[in-house]
């Protein structure tokens, strides 16, 4: 199966449905790293180090692997995901 990376864009809530081909269909088997950004507006791309800075998640989180299951039925997965310390 070929290679094919999610996302997803999490509500006010911080719900979110992952995304691979269409809004929500979800994620096709394999193993995931997981990256999880928290921006407030768009970075100023044209500054150095400006999607680093303007994340508000610790550049030190790291979410564990996420397994998709060939076959296997929808999953929920929970991230407790800190705030960076200003």
């Amino acid at each position: 199966m070929p290679r094919r990376p999610g996302s997803a864009q999490f509500d006010r809530d911080g719900c979110f449905k992952a995304t691979s081909f269409a809004k929500g269909d979800g994620l096709l088997p394999g193993h995931y790293e997981v990256l999880i950004s928290c921006f407030d507006g768009v970075p100023d791309a044209s500054k150095p180090n400006a999607f680093r800075d303007a994340n508000f998640v610790p550049a030190a989180y790291k979410p564990e692997r996420l397994i998709i299951e060939a076959g296997a039925d929808p999953i929920e997965v929970r991230y407790d995901v800190p705030l960076k310390k200003k």
